[in-house]
């Protein structure tokens, strides 16, 4: 996960710079938002628990990254959003690139239709997901977010998960329980988000 990290703060960055070259950051943020920070909970958004950085870059569009842990493991995501009224508030589609870890080198267990314990790696994937979220402003700065959408997998999920047993034990009941772990499929999520900077 570190060249996510560091994929992170270049994102960071890159956005820092493209506002300090903007006429919007001298018109607008100065008297708004700078950044928001969030916390975030949801169903294959950015794992159960999140948090996360969203910048503008414009009146009606920002950049965001997120950072959370899932049934999958621990999850990176970074995109844009586009809001149809202004960033404080109000509806907002978005496109995001989501990166999950995995178990790594750790089993988790997982039961087929007979019982059995049957021990198994969830291998790194990833997602793209697409969303709209309503925005309610809170005081003057701050916002409370409300997602839905859907994950699409970027690759086969027959890949995904890996077990050591000779002869492969996982059968559909197995399959629908690690489905339902993998990060795709319907997105549902909260997220407060704290603004910072600006008047």
């Amino acid at each position: 996960m570190k060249p996510c990290y560091g994929v992170c703060f270049a994102f960071i960055f890159l956005s820092f710079c493209c506002v300090a070259q903007n006429d919007f950051y001298n018109n607008k943020i100065n008297q708004t938002t700078i950044t928001y920070l969030n916390l975030g909970v949801g169903v294959n958004h950015t794992g159960v628990f999140s948090i996360g950085t969203e910048i503008p870059v414009a009146e009606k569009f920002s950049v965001f990254c997120d950072l959370g842990v899932g049934g999958w493991g621990v999850k990176f995501g970074a995109g844009f959003s586009y809001y149809f009224k202004n960033i404080a508030k109000g509806g907002a589609v978005s496109l995001g690139y989501y990166r999950v870890s995995g178990s790594a080198d750790k089993t988790i267990d997982v039961l087929n239709e007979a019982g059995d314990e049957i021990p198994i790696f969830l291998n790194a994937t990833s997602t793209l997901n697409v969303t709209y979220s309503h925005h309610i402003k809170i005081g003057k700065k701050h916002k409370l977010s409300f997602i839905g959408g859907y994950g699409v997998a970027m690759f086969n999920k027959d890949r995904a998960y890996e077990t050591m047993l000779l002869n492969d034990p996982v059968d559909d009941f197995s399959r629908q329980y690690i489905s339902l772990l993998h990060p795709d499929g319907f997105i549902l999520g909260a997220k407060f988000m704290f603004g910072l900077g600006g008047r």
